[in-house]
């Protein structure tokens, strides 16, 4: 490539036996340029909010909205697995997860960043997922999956380095079988 020039590409996930879609240069830019404008109409909407650090709640109603799985309205906490808590060590742990203790916190920044609908998404989802999940004898679980899954079962990828040699890669996380009585609380919280 040359000064000037520009080379469009998108990744797509397919499941296992799909066929993925190829698009041309002039379908993924014009992708591309639909994105920008969803994002830019959503920013138009749900970005009202005028008050101190108006920049601050516009930024974190954006990443929000980001972390948002939008089939269910489940937000995850964060939207990678084995980020290390330092370099080289072992607690890599993957938090692709919507936890029950940071949705009263999670829809109190959508109500003050000014998007009702998708705290109302939220709230539902959770409250969905929290009431498959209970039942007489059973513990609220502490968190879900983006579809409701309720079993995060955790592996490890020994195939896969990890970010600067941190080993071990983790898929799933264990914490969904710990029993936290406070999850209730949070829960009503939110609610």
């Amino acid at each position: 490539m040359h000064a000037g020039e520009q080379e469009a590409f998108a990744l797509q996930h397919v499941p296992a036996g799909g066929i993925p879609t190829i698009w041309s240069q002039g379908e993924t830019l014009r992708h591309l340029d639909d994105t920008v404008a969803s994002w830019r109409s959503w920013c138009e909407l749900h970005q009202s909010y005028r008050g101190p650090g108006d920049e601050l709640v516009h930024h974190s109603g954006r990443v929000l909205q980001a972390l948002t799985f939008q089939p269910t309205g489940a937000i995850v906490a964060a939207p990678t697995t084995s980020l290390p808590e330092e370099v080289g060590g072992v607690r890599n742990w993957d938090y692709r997860y919507a936890w029950v203790r940071d949705a009263s916190l999670t829809l109190d920044a959508l109500w003050v960043a000014a998007c009702p609908d998708e705290a109302e998404a939220f709230f539902r989802w959770m409250a969905q997922a929290a009431a498959r999940a209970s039942g007489y004898c059973h513990d609220l679980q502490i968190m879900f999956g983006i579809r409701g899954e309720r079993d995060l079962s955790e592996r490890e990828l020994p195939h896969l380095p990890g970010w600067r040699g941190s080993r071990p890669v983790r898929v799933g996380n264990t914490a969904w079988q710990q029993r936290q009585l406070d999850v209730y609380g949070e829960l009503l919280s939110a609610a």
